[in-house]
């Protein structure tokens, strides 16, 4: 699912923020990129997003005004094309035409380095990806004195990822990805509750259960239906849904796994749905069923935006951005999971994770509060530099 917000209207006069975020994919790591681009620009913070020519991000980039195809040399590997790029940088930021560079993948992290040493302009690494940073000489200069701040997309990764690095830790910061608000106004949810449940045949009181995810193994797509069998012997109204582009797994294989567990007529296992959101805002209750990989949950953004209750695993960075807006399961303890989504569809849970939701989206997720505090730290660097 993606929180999309609308075009810019180009301003050339303001210095940019450079976003390098080479990734050929449509991932977390792509959507906190378009996402923290377009926030910023949204509070007046001139933004260009660098990403692969054939890549879904510099389609969204092209398409919202923000993509910058002459600044992709910084993240090539031919020198014909890199050194060229690193002294445009260097020169660029020395004239005042680039207020900051972030990184948000390796491509492109020593080149912005090696164009900004020395100089007053912030350069600011994003991680919001699962995997460590390498070891090793390189690395630790790059992180540790040629990086000004480190922008993590979750707390977990603050001990994990960084200590053996030997980086200051105040210059590592906590900064999500945000959620554009707009992108869920106009969606009611009665109305999606009833088409959905048109739309698959079933009844008008069935309580639905779902989860959108691409058809890989990370994504737990047999844990929740283990978890299934159990919540349909005690209730006859639950109903299952999953949807999503094809993975490792393959939809194939889940339709095998709901056949065997005997859930045939109470599962429905879609593709990939046209209109996720939607789609989503007609659960009772949404699953997030990961065993891994979750750097940037924008599924959870998008539910709690939505006001659907969560049950989800307590990997990574889910349990920070849940909070008290859904229940928590240890990953692949399936007896944990549909007891949570018992007690979400009994609403037998304590508190109000609806509620809850929707006050973490406004208060710690929105778009352009992520955004604020991220020009914020642009401008602390510089002043400091």
């Amino acid at each position: 699912m993606l929180a999309c917000l609308p075009p810019v209207e180009e301003n050339t006069n303001r210095p940019i923020l450079l976003h390098l975020a080479w990734v050929r994919w449509w991932s977390a790591l792509a959507y906190h990129a378009y996402t923290l681009a377009m926030g910023l620009e949204r509070i007046g913070r001139h933004s260009r997003i660098v990403a692969p020519a054939d890549s879904p991000l510099a389609a969204r980039a092209a398409s919202a005004g923000l993509a910058a195809p002459e600044w992709e040399g910084l993240a090539s590997s031919a020198p014909h094309r890199l050194l060229p790029a690193v002294r445009r940088l260097r020169d660029a930021a020395r004239s005042g035409r680039i207020a900051g560079v972030f990184v948000h993948t390796g491509a492109g992290h020593l080149a912005s380095a090696l164009a900004l040493s020395g100089g007053r302009v912030p350069l600011l690494r994003v991680r919001s990806d699962i995997r460590r940073p390498a070891g090793g000489p390189l690395q630790r200069w790059l992180y540790a004195s040629a990086t000004d701040r480190i922008l993590i997309s979750g707390e977990f990764m603050r001990s994990d990822y960084f200590d053996r690095l030997g980086i200051d830790p105040n210059r590592i910061l906590h900064l999500p990805a945000g959620f554009d608000r707009r992108s869920v106004a106009g969606i009611d949810r009665i109305d999606a509750r009833r088409r959905l449940r048109s739309s698959l045949g079933w009844p008008g009181e069935a309580r639905v259960v779902g989860m959108l995810a691409r058809y890989s193994t990370v994504k737990g797509h047999r844990d929740l239906v283990a978890a299934a069998r159990i919540v349909a012997r005690c209730d006859p109204r639950a109903r299952f849904l999953v949807a999503g582009p094809e993975g490792q797994v393959g939809r194939a294989r889940v339709e095998a796994w709901v056949r065997d567990a005997g859930l045939a007529d109470r599962f429905a296992v879609l593709e990939a749905v046209d209109a996720p959101l939607e789609t989503a805002a007609g659960f009772d209750v949404a699953v997030i069923a990961s065993t891994g990989s979750e750097a940037v949950c924008r599924s959870a953004l998008e539910y709690m935006a939505l006001g659907v209750p969560i049950v989800a695993s307590s990997i990574h960075v889910i349990p920070e951005t849940v909070g008290e807006a859904g229940r928590l399961f240890a990953p692949g303890d399936a007896r944990a999971a549909a007891e949570a989504i018992q007690e979400l569809l009994e609403g037998s849970a304590l508190g109000d994770p609806v509620a809850e939701g929707l006050r973490r989206i406004e208060t710690l997720y929105d778009a352009e509060r992520i955004a604020t505090r991220a020009a914020e730290i642009v401008e602390e660097v510089a002043r400091g530099k």
